[in-house]
Protein backbone atom coordinates (compact mmCIF):
# COMPACT_ATOMS: atom_id res chain seq x y z
CA UNK A 1 0.00 0.00 0.00
CA UNK A 2 1.96 3.22 -1.15
CA UNK A 3 1.99 6.29 1.03
CA UNK A 4 -0.61 8.98 0.53
CA UNK A 5 2.20 11.81 0.40
CA UNK A 6 6.06 11.42 1.20
CA UNK A 7 7.98 14.73 0.40
CA UNK A 8 12.11 13.61 0.61
CA UNK A 9 12.91 16.89 2.40
CA UNK A 10 16.68 16.81 3.43
CA UNK A 11 19.29 14.00 1.89
CA UNK A 12 23.06 14.52 2.86
CA UNK A 13 26.01 11.29 2.32
CA UNK A 14 27.94 9.46 4.69
CA UNK A 15 31.93 9.06 4.65
CA UNK A 16 31.02 6.05 2.56
CA UNK A 17 28.76 8.44 0.63
CA UNK A 18 25.88 6.08 1.19
CA UNK A 19 22.55 8.63 0.96
CA UNK A 20 20.48 9.45 4.46
CA UNK A 21 17.41 11.02 4.40
CA UNK A 22 14.99 12.98 6.74
CA UNK A 23 11.21 13.30 4.89
CA UNK A 24 7.62 14.17 6.38
CA UNK A 25 5.22 11.32 5.31
CA UNK A 26 1.85 13.19 5.28
CA UNK A 27 -0.51 10.11 5.91
CA UNK A 28 0.07 9.44 9.11
CA UNK A 29 1.99 12.71 9.06
CA UNK A 30 5.47 11.33 10.68
CA UNK A 31 8.75 12.40 10.55
CA UNK A 32 10.68 9.32 9.22
CA UNK A 33 14.59 8.64 8.69
CA UNK A 34 15.96 6.16 6.16
CA UNK A 35 19.61 5.42 5.44
CA UNK A 36 20.88 2.99 2.74
CA UNK A 37 23.48 1.02 3.98
CA UNK A 38 25.19 0.05 0.76
CA UNK A 39 22.61 -2.97 0.19
CA UNK A 40 19.39 -2.13 1.80
CA UNK A 41 17.44 1.42 3.17
CA UNK A 42 17.16 1.10 6.89
CA UNK A 43 14.08 3.07 7.88
CA UNK A 44 12.92 4.75 11.00
CA UNK A 45 9.93 6.80 12.35
CA UNK A 46 11.25 9.18 14.55
CA UNK A 47 7.84 11.45 15.72
CA UNK A 48 4.57 10.65 15.37
CA UNK A 49 2.35 13.27 17.46
CA UNK A 50 0.56 15.66 14.42
CA UNK A 51 1.77 17.03 11.47
CA UNK A 52 6.22 16.52 11.84
CA UNK A 53 8.94 17.05 9.94
CA UNK A 54 7.21 19.25 7.05
CA UNK A 55 10.20 21.10 7.48
CA UNK A 56 13.32 19.01 8.44
CA UNK A 57 17.37 19.85 7.15
CA UNK A 58 19.82 16.56 8.61
CA UNK A 59 23.23 16.67 8.61
CA UNK A 60 26.26 14.11 10.06
CA UNK A 61 28.77 14.34 12.98
CA UNK A 62 32.19 13.46 12.51
CA UNK A 63 31.10 9.77 13.33
CA UNK A 64 28.64 9.68 10.89
CA UNK A 65 25.83 10.14 13.35
CA UNK A 66 22.72 12.38 11.70
CA UNK A 67 21.30 15.67 13.44
CA UNK A 68 17.60 16.60 12.57
CA UNK A 69 15.78 20.04 12.77
CA UNK A 70 12.42 19.88 12.17
CA UNK A 71 9.33 21.39 12.78
CA UNK A 72 5.93 20.26 14.86
CA UNK A 73 3.22 22.40 13.24
CA UNK A 74 0.87 20.99 15.78
CA UNK A 75 2.88 22.57 18.55
CA UNK A 76 4.42 25.35 16.84
CA UNK A 77 7.83 23.97 18.18
CA UNK A 78 11.73 23.47 16.24
CA UNK A 79 13.25 20.50 17.38
CA UNK A 80 16.37 18.73 17.09
CA UNK A 81 17.33 14.76 17.11
CA UNK A 82 20.33 13.65 17.27
CA UNK A 83 21.56 9.60 17.32
CA UNK A 84 23.50 8.25 19.44
CA UNK A 85 26.35 5.96 19.32
CA UNK A 86 24.47 3.24 19.98
CA UNK A 87 21.30 4.33 17.62
CA UNK A 88 18.94 5.79 20.10
CA UNK A 89 17.37 9.39 19.08
CA UNK A 90 17.70 11.92 21.39
CA UNK A 91 15.20 14.92 21.05
CA UNK A 92 15.59 18.24 22.30
CA UNK A 93 13.43 21.53 21.77
CA UNK A 94 15.36 24.50 20.01
CA UNK A 95 12.35 26.91 20.10
CA UNK A 96 9.13 27.16 20.94
CA UNK A 97 7.28 29.57 18.56
CA UNK A 98 8.20 28.53 15.35
CA UNK A 99 10.63 26.38 12.79
CA UNK A 100 8.69 26.68 9.45
CA UNK A 101 10.69 27.49 6.58
CA UNK A 102 14.34 25.40 7.97
CA UNK A 103 17.42 26.24 5.97
CA UNK A 104 21.04 24.48 6.81
CA UNK A 105 24.14 24.83 6.16
CA UNK A 106 27.27 23.02 6.98
CA UNK A 107 31.45 23.72 6.76
CA UNK A 108 32.72 20.66 7.36
CA UNK A 109 36.05 20.75 9.87
CA UNK A 110 39.29 21.67 8.23
CA UNK A 111 40.65 18.41 10.27
CA UNK A 112 38.66 15.19 11.35
CA UNK A 113 38.94 15.97 14.96
CA UNK A 114 35.24 17.53 15.57
CA UNK A 115 31.69 18.00 14.72
CA UNK A 116 30.89 20.49 11.94
CA UNK A 117 29.70 24.12 12.45
CA UNK A 118 26.22 24.65 11.30
CA UNK A 119 24.48 27.95 10.38
CA UNK A 120 20.39 27.62 10.49
CA UNK A 121 17.33 29.54 9.80
CA UNK A 122 13.75 29.20 10.92
CA UNK A 123 10.83 31.74 10.94
CA UNK A 124 9.69 32.66 14.18
CA UNK A 125 5.69 33.23 13.71
CA UNK A 126 5.05 34.57 17.19
CA UNK A 127 7.46 37.66 16.02
CA UNK A 128 7.00 37.31 12.66
CA UNK A 129 11.34 37.34 11.80
CA UNK A 130 13.69 34.92 10.29
CA UNK A 131 16.25 33.86 13.18
CA UNK A 132 19.92 33.00 12.20
CA UNK A 133 21.23 30.47 14.97
CA UNK A 134 24.50 28.16 14.78
CA UNK A 135 25.73 25.00 16.44
CA UNK A 136 30.21 25.89 16.11
CA UNK A 137 31.79 22.71 16.50
CA UNK A 138 33.96 22.16 19.79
Amino acid sequence: HPPAGVAVTSMVFDKKTHPAVSYYDAHPADLKYARHTGVEWQRQVLATRGAVGLYTRIWMDRNDRPTILYYNRTRNLLLESRQSTTGVWSTQTIHQTGGRYIAATVRAPAANDHDPDVLFSWYDSIDRKLVLQSRFAT
